[in-house]
Parts: C-alpha cells; structure tokens; sequence
C-alpha cells in the first residue's frame, strides 16, 4: 500500500476526467484514531492479496507534522476534507477506473466489502 503524502496526490487519484488501468482504495486516517488502528492492518492485508486494485493510505496527522506551518496545514486539510465531504476517520475512497468516487467511513466489513464489490 503506498504512502500518499500530500493533498495533491490524493487530489490526483480523484480526477474523475482521468481513466485509471485499475480501480484504486484511498485509506484516509489518523495515528491517533483508535477505528484507525483496526482498520489500517486489514486494509494492508487486503492490498496484499488484491492486485486487481491499487492502494494507497493518506495519513492525516503525518500531513501535518510534515508542514512548516501546521496552523495553515490544518486549514488545507479542513478545506480539503470538506470538499469531499469526508467527516470521519477511517474513510476509505474508492475510486473506479472511470467515473466519481464513493466514500465509505468507518470499519464494518460487510460496507466495505460491498464497494470494493462495485469497483470492478
């Protein structure tokens, strides 16, 4: 599962006017969300086992550490999150190879298993 470490990487994968060679699964999450940390090793082993889909984990609280000023970086974030209407941690965005995005937070499997189903 690769890091995306910036809001444009994520921005990049949304572009619903690119086709993709295979459907991908954002992970959006946080160190300090304990659903987070239940979620993020089954999102892993999932991404191991499907290479039919590509995976990629956005961790919210390394974006910030990472910038200069957090105060702005959290403002990005806010404004980002809002735009895609994103509330929870986990969410994870499922991306087909052509069309819109769907977000679905939290843990419960059985939601989960039914998007990653619509993707191919």
């Amino acid at each position: 599962m690769k890091e995306l470490k910036s809001i444009s990487e994520v921005e990049a994968l949304l572009d619903a006017s690119r086709t993709r060679s295979l459907p991908a699964v954002v992970l959006v999450y946080s160190d300090g969300c304990p659903p987070c940390a239940e979620l993020h090793p089954k999102v892993e082993k999932v991404a191991r086992e499907r290479t039919d889909i590509d995976f990629y984990a956005f961790n919210a609280e390394r974006y910030m550490q990472a910038q200069i000023d957090p105060e702005k970086a959290n403002e990005e974030l806010t404004v980002f999150f809002a735009s895609l209407e994103l509330q929870f941690f986990p969410t994870q965005i499922f991306i087909p190879r052509t069309g819109r995005y769907e977000l679905v937070p939290g843990t419960k499997q059985e939601i989960i298993d039914k998007a990653l189903a619509r993707l191919l």
